[in-house]
């Protein structure tokens, strides 16, 4: 799992655009879900500082809101996969559809 300072926020320019939600409409609910997620974990780092340190103590609180940022942590990764899959899929259409072209 990556480090993050916790007073950074993240970069919103990757919300998907009119355009995008035109063609892909589940990358809104895909960006529902990503944002939920960094929620959580700054929720759960809030509550639980200690989640911010190398070795927090072995609480059984703290060991519980680690697997979940483990497992959010994953889903994240799947998000980012599945809209990279997408975004490849999406050009290899555009260079598809702009073949049958002649100009």
């Amino acid at each position: 799992m990556t480090r993050r300072d916790p007073h950074v926020f993240p970069d919103l320019d990757w919300l998907p655009r009119p355009p995008a939600l035109e063609r892909d409409p589940e990358l809104a609910l895909l960006a529902v879900l990503h944002t939920a997620l960094e929620a959580v974990v700054y929720a759960l780092v809030a509550v639980h500082p200690h989640l911010a340190t190398p070795d927090p103590p072995p609480d059984p609180d703290i060991l519980a809101a680690r697997r979940l940022l483990t497992a959010a942590d994953h889903l994240r990764r799947q998000l980012a996969r599945y809209c990279r899959e997408l975004a490849t899929l999406r050009a290899q259409l555009d260079v598809d559809t702009n073949d049958h072209f002649p100009f």
